[in-house]
């Protein structure tokens, strides 16, 4: 049976030596690693104004589980004078709300450096589309809050309130509004077939408005709560939690002895973990998203809608009008994910660092090349180290 000393630092090794191999790999690619003190200092000299996404960045891609050293390198750039502005894709939260959670994190954020898609969604209906009539929401309450602080009447959030059917006079009979200017989809955790129906409706009439407050992210596992650096032991056999929220098949203590596992151990054989990690059956739950939900829509309307989510320089407009004196050339956006994050850094015509605690790693750049990063870093928390 290995201590628990030897477990922890076992699983500290796979991490720590996958990481290192990841950002070894970036002198393929046309991209600047960040790894060192002074790659660093001259990465933080660079720049005075830092733009995140959240998931992925701030914390895991989850939602939920803390990254190491995430809050002193908030408090470190704080310190700098550095502007530091949040712009998310995820229409699941509102600004309030993130601003809630980022106290419960460590750190803190201005509501007017808070930008989510249901916000900047809201301003675009009101100051861009001039709204003035019912917007008919398939979102959740977030959306609905933002909506709700800029004065914009709304109507749809929650569940239908029609029975669902498939008969057509029944369907002719659901209840609809007349006077609906604007149809908006994001995130709804109630939705259905009639609300599909009723949206699709509605922007069949060239003259409703159809906006998305995103529209790239379709799925994501969920599971239980990820704990990196569990590892527990039982009848000889090694149990693994963690990487992508999977349990893992069983390793026998002889094998781990075969990887010379001991008090002192420095690293562990990284292929036997690795063959652990990625050739098991898994217990995670596959989440939808965003992107189905707009696109089940735009597919019964046969119309498509206008994204106000990155990668469009939508979100980035209301950036600029909040933060006039906003310099581009010293302006970098962190981010996980490469379609979302480093091509709408490319979009709006600034620099990017793509951190590895998300979405992609450094793998996925070859296979992007559009979108490759400024800087590559294996997280945040590595400018305060």
């Amino acid at each position: 049976m290995f201590s628990e000393t030897v477990i922890r630092r076992c699983m500290n090794a796979v991490l720590n030596c996958s990481q290192r191999r990841g950002i070894a790999n970036v002198e393929a690619i046309k991209t600047t690693p960040i790894r060192c003190a002074n790659s660093v200092h001259r990465f933080l000299d660079r720049y005075d104004t830092f733009l995140f996404d959240c998931d992925g960045v701030l914390w895991g891609n989850d939602h939920v589980t803390p990254i190491d050293g995430i809050s002193s390198a908030i408090s470190m750039l704080q310190k700098l004078g550095k502007k530091l502005i949040d712009v998310t894709n995820n229409s699941t939260t509102s600004r309030l709300a993130l601003q809630k959670k980022f106290t419960k994190y460590g750190f803190e954020s201005p509501m007017e450096n808070i930008f989510g898609p249901g916000y900047v969604s809201a301003k675009y209906l009101k100051e861009v589309l001039k709204v003035t009539g019912k917007t008919y929401l398939v979102c959740g309450d977030p959306v609905k809050w933002e909506l709700d602080q800029l004065g914009m009447e709304n109507v749809g959030c929650g569940s239908d309130v029609d029975k669902p059917t498939n008969d057509i006079h029944e369907l002719l009979d659901h209840s609809f509004h007349d006077d609906i200017e604007a149809v908006l989809v994001g995130f709804d955790e109630h939705f259905s077939f009639n609300k599909i129906y009723k949206a699709a409706s509605y922007v069949s009439n060239p003259h409703c408005h159809f906006v998305a407050t995103n529209s790239l992210e379709r799925g994501m596992f969920i599971g239980s709560a990820i704990d990196r650096s569990i590892i527990y032991t039982g009848a000889g056999i090694l149990y693994v939690f963690g990487f992508w929220n999977r349990r893992l098949a069983p390793v026998s203590s002889s094998v781990m002895a075969d990887s010379h596992v001991t008090d002192n151990m420095a690293a562990v054989n990284l292929s036997i973990m690795e063959r652990s990690i990625y050739n098991t059956e898994t217990n995670r739950r596959r989440l939808p998203l965003t992107g189905v939900m707009v696109n089940s829509v735009a597919i019964a309307a046969n119309r498509e809608p206008f994204v106000v989510g990155k990668p469009s320089r939508t979100m980035f407009d209301f950036v600029l009008k909040a933060h006039s004196d906003l310099n581009l050339k010293r302006t970098v956006f962190v981010g996980d994910n490469l379609k979302a994050d480093m091509a709408f850094a490319r979009t709006v015509g600034i620099d990017s660092a793509l951190v590895l605690t998300g979405v992609h790693k450094v793998v996925d750049i070859q296979h992007h090349t559009d979108f490759t990063p400024t800087y590559v870093l294996n997280s945040l928390a590595d400018i305060a180290c």
